[in-house]
């Protein structure tokens, strides 16, 4: 009887809560119990922390075991589908995708734009346009105030960068330049925006604008792949491909002016294919915020493979870890 006298809303609200705190095997039991509780919610609260647990093939059985039990919700369809999409099972994707479309609850333009982010993974890009053009009106009706506004920007600014299509790019940008230099939002969406025009600029040979794109969208999201990807598209034209893979720590100072407080110490880590651990973290420098890079050094590395044929450059980026300077422990 005690479980019934629970709000199921605050308990899914605190199981999220452990999740983002990384406490995953407590964050699965309020799932359980919330799936005893009949909420919905459970099933999705579960797949996210089987996802965090890097056990996709978990996280879609608990999302189709939740669309049995509930008769569908257009919630776990769409979660469902990303999930498919993220293993590569692209067309049981899309049909998740379908399914949740013809739910009577549902958000047709968030589904359509799955979708074609789906066709594009594919490297079917006129498919995706198609999809994202089906929903232009109601995206842009929404305003730029909301999330998927600039999540359809993002998914829009890749298919014209892969289709080639630079002036459209250039099109798209122009009446949101002056919000893709606001740090305050949305810094995923945007970054994929710049990297997005980045990489455009950088196959007309455009190689200053390139940068200058490029730069932008690694200050707004560190680890975005594109990111990555460009950095090391541009280091194959000087250095032979192949090396060691590393997992490197660099050591710095974070200055007060960025946290209106007072200086920490930072620690920045990375996973980086290089000749040696020096070069490693030459290449990680421009992954560090650029008014604290001159303060960090090379701490600590390990050696993960000693022989990869991959390209040089970033392949991971970890979030900073702060720590007191005055700490003697930390310090």
């Amino acid at each position: 009887m005690k479980e019934r006298l629970v709000d199921p809303q605050k308990l899914y609200d605190e199981g999220w809560d452990l999740l983002e705190e990384g406490n995953f095997e407590q964050a699965m039991e309020v799932g359980k119990r919330l799936e005893r509780l009949r909420w919905s919610g459970a099933f999705e609260l579960q797949a996210a922390v089987y996802e965090s647990e890097d056990n996709l093939e978990a996280a879609v059985s608990v999302l189709r075991k939740g669309l049995d039990k509930t008769s569908g919700h257009y919630l776990l369809s769409s979660r469902l589908g990303n999930t498919l999409s993220d293993m590569g099972h692209y067309e049981e994707a899309i049909e998740a995708y379908k399914v949740g479309m013809a739910l009577e609850t549902t958000d047709i333009t968030l589904f359509r734009m799955n979708i074609g982010l789906v066709y594009s993974r594919m490297d079917q890009n006129e498919k995706a346009l198609s999809e994202y053009q089906k929903i232009e009106s109601d995206v842009l009706a929404r305003g730029n105030k909301e999330p998927i506004f600039w999540h359809y920007k993002g998914c829009l600014a890749r298919v014209f960068s892969d289709l080639g299509e630079t002036s459209k790019l250039a099109e798209l940008i122009e009446p949101i330049r002056k919000n893709l230099l606001d740090n305050s939002d949305f810094k995923s969406s945007k970054s994929r925006i710049a990297a997005a025009y980045a990489v455009s600029l950088s196959q007309l040979n455009q190689d200053a604008a390139s940068i200058r794109w490029l730069t932008r969208a690694i200050e707004l999201d560190r680890n975005g792949w594109q990111c990555k990807w460009l950095k090391r598209e541009k280091l194959v034209k000087s250095h032979p491909i192949g090396g060691k893979l590393y997992y490197i720590t660099a050591d710095g100072i974070w200055p007060s002016y960025l946290t209106d407080d007072e200086e920490w110490g930072a620690l920045a880590c990375f996973e980086v294919v290089a000749d040696d651990e020096q070069q490693a973290f030459e290449f990680s420098k421009s992954f560090i915020h650029e008014s604290a890079r001159d303060s960090f050094i090379l701490d600590e590395f390990e050696i993960l493979e000693n022989k990869t044929p991959e390209p040089k450059g970033v392949y991971e980026v970890n979030p900073y870890i702060f720590y007191d300077l005055n700490d003697e422990e930390e310090g």
